[in-house]
């Protein structure tokens, strides 16, 4: 028991670094946009610190983490309006994080991308290219430690196209890679075999890999579609596959990416410590104690 109390105060040390690593990179604490920020997160970094629930948070008016989406320089509307409002109710139903009901869309160059960890990408069409302002916005999204999670139908051969000739432009040095499925993120939460949407093909999920951490992730198989609803909160598509049992692991999944961004490897993370330290260090010289 004591061995366990030990790990339990171990995983929470980290959590501690993690979270003051994000307090450190925001705005000066004397500023006005500054205190706002760190008032709004302090729920957000109360449920990462904890390892008990602190409330029911579908009994909350209101959340603290924001499922954002991503907006591209032409204005692309959402594939499935509600959607990320949806995998936020999935939060609130399932764990202790305390998820915003609402949640704006932004462009990679939007200073707001940095006011938080997670930023979330549904994906249909082609798409032009990005400027280079939204790649250097995206590039240091990732660099301070934030997540990308880009989800899109195994059919979008557009969209696929697209998205690799940005990715590679973005981090020419790191390309995608095909996640092996004994990676963290298959048990962040929920014990998964592989990666489920409302495509059951692929089974696998490919990432972007900074420092050993899966900075942006990249489903295949249309995770969004599945758990998106219509207005009675009605499934709005049939499964392609696997049926309402694939339906319900295309949620875990969706709950097991989210809590990866939040708290990193953490049952792995060990292997992320130098690099929470080393970023966390280059805050404090930037913005002071």
């Amino acid at each position: 028991m004591r061995d366990g109390f030990v790990q339990v105060m171990a995983d929470n040390s980290r959590r501690v670094v993690r979270a003051a690593a994000w307090r450190a990179s925001l705005p000066a604490q004397g500023s006005a946009r500054g205190k706002a920020l760190r008032g709004g997160l302090s729920a957000w970094f109360a449920s990462l610190l904890l390892c008990i629930p602190l409330a029911r948070a579908q009994e909350m008016e209101r959340g603290d983490v924001e499922i954002r989406g991503v907006a591209l320089a032409e204005g692309e509307s959402e594939s499935y309006p509600g959607l990320r409002a949806r995998i936020a109710w999935e939060l609130r139903k399932r764990t202790s994080i305390a998820a915003a009901k609402e949640a704006p869309r932004l462009r990679f160059d939007d200073r707001r991308i940095f006011d938080g960890p997670l930023l979330y990408w549904n994906g249909r069409h082609a798409f032009a290219s990005l400027s280079e302002s939204e790649r250097r916005g995206l590039r240091r999204f990732i660099a301070l430690g934030g997540f990308l999670w880009i989800d899109a139908p195994s059919g979008a051969e557009g969209f696929d196209r697209s998205l690799r000739r940005e990715l590679r432009r973005a981090f020419p040095s790191h390309p995608l890679q095909t996640l092996d499925r004994k990676h963290t993120i298959f048990h962040s939460f929920y014990l998964l075999e592989h990666a489920q949407g409302r495509d059951a093909s692929p089974k696998t999920l490919e990432a972007i890999q900074v420092e050993g951490r899966a900075a942006i992730v990249y489903s295949r198989n249309d995770v969004g579609a599945a758990l998106a609803r219509d207005a009675a909160g009605q499934p709005l598509l049939p499964m392609v596959e696997g049926g309402e049992r694939g339906r319900e692991l295309a949620a875990r999944l969706a709950v097991n990416l989210v809590m990866y961004a939040l708290c990193l490897d953490y049952k792995d993370d060990q292997v992320h410590l130098p690099f929470i330290l080393k970023r966390l260090r280059g805050a404090s010289r930037k913005y002071g104690p």
